[in-house]
């Protein structure tokens, strides 16, 4: 598949997009399932402490219950994905980053994001808006966090 260019189509499968690196790997943006919840808690056990104060507002280090409960975000209505960095069959790829946003009561849907350190500067903007997009295709009429 190509490159990132602009925004990206909205999700129509488990894979939202797959982007060429310069380095020759590639970045895989897809959903999350029940099975990524060891890389998921590998990615929040490399944040610093004001990371992870930033993320979840203390001191919390997610364990791994916890990281399958965010994976399958999507089986109770809201969505998640990851972005893997590695090559294209998946087999040694690292978690850079999740995003996803879990159903509200009130039926807005309430988001996090979490980019490793490395990757910071875009791809944080570029879930938003595969976040932002998907919303919007399951009539999620607002998203919602704290900063």
């Amino acid at each position: 598949m190509s490159a990132f260019q602009g925004s990206p189509p909205p999700p129509t499968d488990d894979v939202v997009e797959v982007i060429d690196l310069a380095d020759g790997r590639v970045m895989t943006v897809r959903a999350t399932t029940a099975d990524d919840a060891q890389r998921i808690a590998e990615l929040y056990g490399d944040l610093t402490m004001t990371d992870r104060h930033r993320r979840f507002f203390g001191a919390f280090t997610p364990q791994i219950d916890w990281c399958r409960k965010w994976a399958t975000v999507g089986e109770r209505g809201g969505f998640g994905v990851i972005a893997l960095v590695g090559n294209r069959d998946d087999v040694d790829a690292v978690v850079v980053a999740d995003a996803g946003y879990a159903m509200r009561e009130d039926g807005d849907g309430d988001l996090a994001i979490t980019v490793a350190t490395a990757w910071r500067g875009w791809l944080g903007a570029y879930l938003l808006d595969v976040l932002v997009r998907h919303a919007a295709t399951a009539d999620v009429r607002n998203l919602q966090a704290e900063i």
